[in-house]
């Protein structure tokens, strides 16, 4: 059986990504939450959820969406 793909959820701090958040980690599914400031309060939130892998990245800023050598 193959892996599932892991999802880049984008807007991952905002209302409906947070819930979107939520909802992959409670049914396993792999992804990753761009966030532009990962110290952030809300950011910080994502991180605490188990399975939420939150990355850093602004989609005005071409080299921090060099996100583990996979060019968005």
């Amino acid at each position: 059986m193959a892996s599932s793909p892991t999802i880049l959820l984008t807007g991952a701090t905002g209302t409906i990504g947070t819930e979107l958040t939520k909802r992959l980690v409670a049914q396993g599914v792999p992804f990753r939450a761009l966030v532009r400031n990962p110290t952030d309060k809300s950011a910080q939130a994502l991180r605490a959820l188990a399975g939420a892998e939150v990355v850093a990245g602004d989609f005005n800023d071409a080299v921090s969406l060099d996100l583990c050598g996979h060019k968005i």
